[in-house]
């Protein structure tokens, strides 16, 4: 919490202001803060970074994708940047743009498990690309044999769920739960196993937590 009457005076206290509001969901103080902010120092990554994220937040789809643009300009090798920017680009059906962009962060780090459940995401939502979406996930499982990251975990359960495999779902988001207790991908994953299992207590339960 930031204390009463505390006041925002350096570059490092306003990115924190904007990073708290950010991450409480209150997007319109977030943009209040970095404008501010802007008003006083040179645009930088960071800010344009959580103003690309406050704007989406907002539902601001164009300006988000021109600001995360702007934040690459300034960063062209961040993956962080790239994936918030494909994440945008498959919400509006953008897919080649998207492919393209996640295709660019997996050449940059071609060992982050990460990247490869985005492609396979990508390729599972796809109409015709149920067979290309396999090697991507495939890897990005070898890359994480622990289940430390949860949204490749929350992609490999999405796959079982759309085969009818919920028993081998929900067994595997439990072990990726375990490892990472709270992963909110996960636990979202496993509301869905419940409700399609017609465990309609569980899938109450989860929908609480969450």
């Amino acid at each position: 919490e930031i204390p009463k009457g505390a006041q925002a005076k350096t570059a490092r206290d306003w990115l924190f202001l904007c990073f708290y509001h950010n991450q409480r969901g209150e997007y319109e103080q977030t943009l209040t803060a970095i404008h501010k902010a802007n008003d006083i120092f040179p645009r930088s990554y960071p800010l344009l970074y959580l103003e690309g994220f406050a704007l989406r937040g907002q539902g601001l789809t164009d300006e988000a994708l021109s600001t995360f643009r702007g934040a690459l300009n300034l960063q062209p090798k961040s993956v962080q940047s790239m994936r918030q920017l494909s994440r945008l680009l498959k919400s509006v059906n953008r897919f080649e743009e998207c492919e393209k962009i996640l295709f660019q962060a997996r050449d940059i780090e071609p060992n982050n498990a990460v990247i490869w459940a985005d492609i396979a995401n990508l390729y599972m939502t796809q109409k015709g690309r149920s067979v290309d979406y396999v090697p991507a996930l495939t890897r990005a499982a070898e890359l994480d044999p622990d289940f430390m990251r949860p949204w490749v975990t929350s992609v490999r359960g999405l796959d079982l769920i759309k085969k009818k495999q919920l028993n081998q779902a929900e067994e595997l988001l439990l072990r990726g739960l375990k490892a990472r207790p709270g992963a909110l991908h996960i636990i979202t994953r496993l509301g869905l196993v419940h409700s399609k299992q017609k465990n309609w207590q569980e899938a109450l339960e989860i929908g609480n937590e969450l």
